[in-house]
This record gives structure tokens, C-alpha cells and sequence, in this order.
């Protein structure tokens, strides 16, 4: 059986998350230029900088170009669609945007395939069918092969990511799906990792007929889910900073791979992984952009604190320590 330390080993590395303390916060925010001006370019700010950085192919390729070593051509240009940390570049959005806190961080889990599939046949419901370990396995390899060569792509896995499968389930309205099999398992997983907090779900009774898929990416997903098992690899804070339009208007841009993810595969994630997702407050909060909740102003949410873990209704705007999450599977 596979540790999932083998197959992050064999992906690109990556930088040791920034470390908290109860001092001053703002010295974790990262490196920025934001109000850098230039005399001869004025009008491009720190954002505008670090934009042309990535379309050119990131650091080494602008060092190279200083250096005389190599000439900027066109051809050359590929258009990342993540920074080197894993963050979705958000360029050309129209959606709202901010600076995200690497404050608040994931650690990259590490639990083997066998304990993730213990653990979810033991929360959702007797006779739940999930992907085999063999199957999770052999499909992060063919996914992993896929991005790893992709140079639009690769950066992706610049940050936390880990296989996930998703269960198999019948065709039905989908907040009441949600609530009586995924979040029941959330709270049931959390509860087992965290004896000692509280789970509180703020839109008890209020999901039954209220939730709808809003991004066509997800209900891809979900038409998947009800065929069979559906095994991939999540990325729970890849959309850091993003507002939820801003999270819709990214995963546009995205392979058909990429799925933005909802309610069913972010608590999935967190009942596989809630010692990872849900560690203390200064984990990410869970926007569950790929469906809406009672309006067009409203989606779902998963937000942690030291002493409990919180499901609710979420106002559509930027912050920074919220994502939305993307689900790759084929």
C-alpha cells in the first residue's frame, strides 16, 4: 500500500508554510510589491509586475532574459495558469480579488490511501461505494502524469493537495443529499478526530430544495458521482483570496479535468481529512463555490476555529483567508 508521502515526493517541491504566532500578524503576509512605482512605468503597480513575472515563465526565464542569457519571444510565453506557490493566477477576472494571508495555511497530510477509505466507509452510510485503494491509487498516477508535464498546469500542485474519492450516489435533490449523508459524515469525522469540539451546522433543515449547482463544472462532477465512485486528487486552497464569482469566473478557464468544487466533494474532503482541513483557526475557511444556497448572493461554507468547526450559508465577496477548491479527476 501506497503512503501518500510517496507520490508527493514525486511532485514538485515545495516551500515550507510560513509559521504562526500571537504576535504581530502582518509580518506573515507574503512578499509583496504592491505599491512599488517605477519612474519610466508609473502606472503598473506590484500586481502588474508579478503578472508579467508569471506570463513569462517565472523567475528563472526573467533572470535569464536580465542576464543576456536568453531573448523574450512570444513563443516562449506560456500562460500559467498557476504561481509558483500553486495559487490560481487571477488574470483578466472581472470578479473581485484580494491578496490572500498565508496566515492561514495547510499542512501537507499525510495519511495512506487504506486509512482514507477506513475512514470514510466508517462516517457515510452503510453501504456507501467508494473507489478501491488499487483504483485511488492508479488514478492520482495517470492525473499526476497529466499535470506534471503540463506547463500551463503543473504549478498547481505548488501547495496542499491529496487524493480523494469521492462515493457513488443515487440522482436527487441535492440539499438534502448534502445534508443528511455529506455533512452528517463531516461532523461525525470531525467529532472522532476532535472529541473535545463542537460541530454546528448553521443551515440545519434549511438545505432541503434551497441548494442549487451553479458552475457547469460541478454538475459534470456530480453527473459522474452518480455513475460510480469518482477518484481524484483535491485542491482545497487553490483559489485562496478569490471572491466565489472570481472562483466561477477562474475554473472557466480551466482543462474539463478541473472541477470547482461544491458541497459534496469539499466535505467529503474535510470527513477524510479533518485533522488536515480543520486543524486550528489558521486553516483556510471553504467556500463551496459550485453551488448556491436560498439566493444568487449566497453560497456554503466550512469554517474552522480552535474549539469547533462551523458549516454554513456565505456572502459572495473576497477574503483573505477563504478558497474555494478545485476537484481533478478525469
Amino acid at each position: 500500500m501506497w503512503a501518500l508521502q510517496t507520490l508527493l515526493k514525486s511532485s514538485h517541491s515545495r516551500e515550507a508554510s510560513p509559521a504562526t504566532s500571537s504576535g504581530n500578524k502582518s509580518q506573515f503576509r507574503a512578499f509583496s510589491l504592491k505599491g512599488v512605482t517605477m519612474s519610466k512605468y508609473g502606472k503598473y503597480r506590484g500586481n502588474d509586475i508579478e503578472a508579467v513575472f508569471n506570463m513569462l515563465g517565472g523567475e528563472a526565464v526573467v533572470d535569464a532574459m536580465l542576464q543576456g542569457t536568453k531573448q523574450a519571444r512570444i513563443e516562449d510565453v506560456i500562460l500559467t495558469l498557476f504561481d509558483r506557490h500553486g495559487r490560481g493566477i487571477p488574470r483578466g477576472l472581472q470578479s473581485s480579488v484580494c491578496d490572500e494571508s498565508r496566515l492561514f495555511h495547510l499542512q501537507i497530510p499525510g495519511m495512506d490511501f487504506g486509512k482514507l477509505l477506513e475512514r470514510l466507509t466508517a462516517v457515510f452510510p452503510e453501504g456507501t461505494v467508494f473507489s478501491t485503494v488499487q483504483e485511488l491509487q492508479d488514478e492520482v498516477q495517470e492525473i499526476l502524469a497529466i499535470i506534471t508535464t503540463d506547463p500551463q498546469l503543473k504549478n498547481c500542485l505548488g501547495r496542499t493537495w491529496f487524493p480523494l474519492t469521492l462515493p457513488k450516489i443515487e440522482a436527487g435533490d441535492y440539499g438534502t443529499i448534502l445534508e443528511t449523508t455529506f455533512v452528517a459524515a463531516v461532523e461525525k469525522a470531525y467529532l472522532k478526530a476532535f472529541p473535545d469540539r463542537s460541530f454546528i451546522n448553521h443551515c440545519k433543515g434549511e438545505l432541503g430544495d434551497q441548494v442549487s449547482i451553479v458552475h457547469p463544472s460541478h454538475k459534470c462532477l456530480v453527473a459522474k458521482m452518480q455513475k460510480g465512485p469518482v477518484a481524484g486528487i483535491f485542491l482545497p486552497n487553490s483559489l485562496q483570496g478569490f471572491s466565489i464569482p472570481a472562483d466561477r469566473e477562474f475554473a472557466d478557464q480551466l482543462p474539463e479535468i478541473f472541477h470547482l468544487a461544491g458541497g459534496y466533494d469539499f466535505c467529503t474532503a474535510m470527513a477524510g481529512y479533518p485533522e488536515v482541513l480543520a486543524r486550528n483557526f489558521f486553516v483556510p475557511g471553504y467556500d463551496m463555490a459550485g453551488v448556491k444556497w436560498q439566493s444568487e448572493g449566497y453560497s456554503l461554507y466550512l469554517g474552522a476555529s480552535d474549539d469547533g468547526l462551523g458549516f454554513g450559508g456565505k456572502f459572495l465577496g473576497a477574503c483573505v483567508q477563504d478558497s474555494g477548491g478545485l476537484f481533478i479527476a478525469r
